[in-house]
């Protein structure tokens, strides 16, 4: 019997976060998945429901988002399925103590169901704005935010140490955390600056808000103003309406106070310039993401999930489940071609897998679920783009591959929007469906005639349906295949995985008070395995100097991590067929592109998604600034891409190394921040803990009887035989 997993990372990452108590086994989870998803269905159907869905999971042609894995059918019955949710606060007065408290228990709700959190903070007071009625005068937006920093440190962090009962997960999922501001705020430069003081803000990513009208103030070199409303000139319009929302405060005649102003260039510059020094703020281009919505009728969004490619409204919610490309893969001659005939016989199997969750999840918040119900999004994506271009022999970033992602895009489109309304015409459509205004939106008018039709007839199931997700833990259960669209980091990859606790044997450095200040942990040279400081970028990180355990570290911010290699899964496929060659022209790896091959092949993928991109731009450590700036402005002019980030070699300790390279010191390296190297689609890193006990490779079992050359496992029955 084959190992499933092939190599020990992504087994160790089964187990450390989707393995329900001690099932046995991938094809265990898979079944335990499929049943709980056709759990909606009807009686008489659900059997065969189930059946189909468990085809595609079992195999990993298509995986659920990492919530969807770890808890669809377990006994957590307050564990969501969902990936991650936009929340914000709620009218009327958004900004007293009692509203705050209340998104404050919103943000606690949403993080202790394992989902990740998304808020825009365009609401809050400005600094040094008066309070009315103390004479007290507000910290401003970006100090607020510590509140909720602290809230996702302590509400996350985790006993680290062993679980002792069965029912008892081996990790708690991180607080993912995303917070978008709009540049017209006057906290904006504040914001902009928050991450280049080490230790702050930690657990959020932030994006800045770009509209049109700011990108052409930067383009034609206009002055820019910061505004606010004048809550003390219309203190119950404020307190009645006020909501983040400039333009919606305007419609309703609210008025606005300046508060300084700049040329556009000059604050653009501010956000570039932290970009490229700290990788953050992202920027999210705020009319492009209103402007193609296909629900631009009834929601605007100022949010979005961490990892940016979900743009939600307050309740929306990340439904998440990704393909596996390099699983449609087949062998024609030296090459492998893609089946589109079997991606798109598998979609509409996705598609109805995805809106089953809506109904089988449970939610933190009972506005979350209404609007689960209201607009039964859904987010269907994939991965292993890059992956799949070396197995084909296509440079990624060539005319080829751009020609390859959109055929791939818009065969998911059409499939997935054909397969909705087909759910419509057998179940309902969605309740906020209004046939007029939808098919007036920019997505069905990229839709082949067919579908049209068939959505002029039926209706549409699902408001949304497809994102395209990092898919960091999934990707590596996948068989470590290329994160969502993103180009293969490195043939042979050193990740910096996080931990839930240290193996029994080491003892974890203790602080030293007097060296408080420098945020670093002192050597143990009193007892246990001895800790030697190493500088990464601006923060102390311990390494584990002890024979066996070098790759153990303790970080300061991502806390127990430990060094695993992985090798790619389209590489692997290539050794196997005896062509890899990895100093061909098409054996291409993430700082071998360009700029313009990362935009020319999101673009593709963009232009064909409802929902957004999650993308990582990664660019070399002498990356100038000038060309670093036209990046962001390229990906605006497209009119489609509606926000990214960038990642500059050395910019931050990294989490992934080419290891290849690395060997020498010279390797190039990738921070992997939570918007990208996420579970996904999710929000986390890698969280997976190495074990040396002797285990069944298939399910984790220790209980393996040795017969003649072959170990085999009491448990699964999984065999290795040496003959």
């Amino acid at each position: 019997m084959a190992d499933v997993f092939e190599q020990d990372f992504p087994r160790l990452n089964w187990r450390q976060n989707y393995q329900f108590k001690t099932e046995k086994g991938w094809p265990k989870t898979a079944h335990r998945v499929s049943t709980a998803l056709a759990e909606p269905e009807d009686e008489a159907k659900k059997e065969k429901v189930a059946s189909e869905f468990e085809r595609l999971i079992s195999k990993r042609k298509w995986l659920p988002g990492g919530r969807i894995l770890a808890n669809a059918g377990t006994t957590y019955n307050k564990a969501t399925c969902i990936n991650c949710f936009v929340s914000g606060p709620r009218t009327p007065d958004v900004d007293s103590i009692e509203e705050i408290n209340n998104e404050l228990g919103r943000c606690m709700k949403i993080l202790a169901s394992e989902g990740g959190y998304g808020i825009n903070a365009n609401w809050m007071r400005p600094r040094g704005t008066l309070i009315q009625g103390t004479g007290a005068r507000t910290p401003g937006a970006v100090e607020m935010l510590e509140l909720w920093d602290q809230t996702a440190m302590t509400l996350t962090k985790g006993p680290e140490m062993a679980a002792e009962r069965d029912e008892a997960k081996e990790k708690i999922r991180k607080g993912a955390m995303m917070v978008t501001m709009s540049l017209w705020h006057p906290d904006a430069q504040e914001f902009i600056n928050a991450k280049a003081q080490a230790g702050r803000l930690t657990n959020f990513n932030m994006s800045v808000l770009a509209s049109d009208d700011f990108m052409e103030a930067v383009k034609y070199d206009r002055a820019w103003d910061f505004v606010y409303p004048d809550y003390e000139a219309q203190p119950d319009l404020y307190e009645e309406v006020w909501d983040g929302n400039l333009d919606k405060w305007r419609e309703e005649g609210g008025r606005v106070k300046e508060h300084g102003s700049t040329r556009a260039r000059d604050l653009w510059e501010k956000v570039m310039r932290s970009t490229y020094e700290n990788n953050e703020p992202g920027v999210q281009f705020v009319d492009t993401i209103n402007g193609r919505n296909p629900l631009y009728y009834c929601e605007y969004i100022l949010g979005s999930n961490p990892c940016g490619e979900q743009m939600l409204p307050p309740g929306g919610a990340c439904n998440l489940g990704n393909f596996v490309l390099p699983r449609y893969a087949r062998q024609i001659g030296d090459r492998f071609e893609f089946d589109f005939e079997e991606f798109k016989e598998d979609i509409p199997t996705a598609v109805r897998a995805l809106d089953n969750v809506n109904d089988i999840s449970a939610f933190p918040l009972e506005k979350q679920a209404e609007e689960a119900q209201l607009k039964r999004r859904v987010g269907l994506g994939h991965m292993g783009f890059g992956s799949l271009c070396l197995m084909m022999k296509i440079p990624y970033g060539s005319a080829e591959s751009v020609l390859l992602a959109r055929k791939i895009q818009t065969t998911l489109m059409n499939e997935a929007y054909r397969a909705s309304a087909q759910l419509a015409a057998e179940k309902a459509q969605f309740p906020l469906y209004e046939a007029e205004k939808y098919l007036e939106g920019d997505m069905v008018g990229r839709l082949d005639d067919g579908v049209r039709k068939q959505i002029e007839r039926h209706g549409l199931r699902n408001s949304h349906l497809l994102s395209i997700q990092p898919t960091g833990n999934t990707s590596q259960v996948a068989g470590v295949v290329s994160g969502g669209l993103e180009p293969v980091f490195s043939f042979m990859q050193q990740r910096t995985a996080e931990q839930p606790h240290l193996p029994d044997h080491l003892q974890r450095p203790e602080r030293d008070p007097e060296r408080e200040g420098e945020r670093i942990f002192p050597a143990n040279t009193q007892k246990g395995p001895q800790w030697e400081a190493e500088k990464q970028y601006r923060e102390i990180v311990w390494r584990c100097k002890e024979s066996g355990y070098e790759g153990w570290t303790v970080h300061p911010t991502r806390g127990i991590c430990k060094d695993v290699k992985l090798e790619d899964y389209g590489v692997r496929r290539m050794k196997e067929i005896g062509q890899w060659d990895p100093d061909a022209a098409w054996a291409v790896k993430t700082l071998d592109l360009t700029v313009s091959d990362h935009i020319k092949v999101m673009e593709q993928f963009a232009a064909y998604t409802d929902s957004a991109l999650s993308k990582t731009v990664n660019v070399p450590a002498d990356y100038s600034f000038e060309e670093f700036k036209n990046l962001y402005e390229d990906a605006w002019e497209t009119g489609v891409i509606k926000g990214l980030t960038t990642y500059r070699a050395g910019t931050m300790s990294a989490v992934l190394e080419d290891a290849d390279q690395n060997s020498d010191g010279s390797g190039q390296s990738s921070e992997q921040s939570p918007r990208d190297g996420s579970d996904a689609d999710e929000g986390d890193e890698e969280d997976v803990n190495s074990e040396d006990e002797e285990t069944c490779p298939q399910c984790g079992s220790t209980e393996l009887i040795h017969e003649e050359g072959c170990e085999k496992c009491a448990d699964c029955g999984y065999e290795v035989c040496e003959l």
